[in-house]
């Protein structure tokens, strides 16, 4: 009887099997520091873009938008507020509103004078807050916008607490730009309200900052 026993495959008959590998880099500790440093610096040149003191090619155009004052107010013809003026010259009055107009003309007389390197002031009022723009000319005309709520201090005299200061579309601590924007607005309407009696309070409303005597 014939046995018929099964022969293994010739190999050399067999297609070879191709092996597919994914192109995966190899991490080490150096890329990661590397690629973490790159990722950190493009979130800093994207940041200093946002600002608008800074063009960067390409990226200002990508990530910056020009932001622009809640709206724009036209300074007042006259150089300080009548009311004042008014009280000045001893007619009694029992609450006095100063218009953003006339505050926006205040300041525009103020920095004419002191020269700090800022153009285009603009005071809007808002029944919450004051928001107090203006353009440095030398860094392309960037946007600061300061937020400001009015209050009396202890000697009862007109002063401002900031509630955000924004370079650009970039929010900065207070005391880099605010604190300074905050003393010359403060300094320019006590001047004025010197000639009048202490103000009990302040509040704001659409269009007028409101003292009450």
């Amino acid at each position: 009887m014939t046995r018929i026993s099964a022969h293994a495959p010739d190999a050399s008959s067999q297609k070879p099997v191709r092996q597919w590998h994914l192109p995966v880099p190899k991490f080490s500790i150096r890329r990661l520091i590397y690629l973490g440093l790159a990722v950190l610096g493009f979130w800093v040149m994207v940041q200093v873009s946002r600002t608008g003191l800074w063009q960067i090619p390409w990226i200002s155009r990508i990530f910056y938008n020009p932001p622009q004052p809640i709206r724009v107010v036209a300074p007042a013809d006259i150089s300080f507020p009548s009311t004042l003026a008014k009280i000045g010259q001893g007619l009694l009055a029992t609450q006095v509103l100063i218009s953003e107009n006339e505050m926006t003309r205040l300041l525009s007389d103020s920095l004419t004078m002191t020269r700090l390197g800022i153009s285009r002031p603009n005071l809007v009022v808002e029944p919450e807050s004051l928001e107090f723009s203006f353009l440095i000319p030398q860094r392309n005309n960037a946007q600061v916008r300061l937020y400001l709520f009015p209050l009396l201090n202890d000697k009862k005299e007109l002063d401002f607490q900031i509630q955000k200061t924004l370079i650009g579309e970039v929010k900065f601590p207070s005391w880099i730009i605010g604190q300074p924007t905050r003393l010359l607005l403060a300094q320019e309407l006590n001047t004025f309200l010197k000639a009048s009696h202490k103000p009990s309070a302040v509040k704001t409303q659409s269009g007028n900052l409101v003292l009450n005597f």
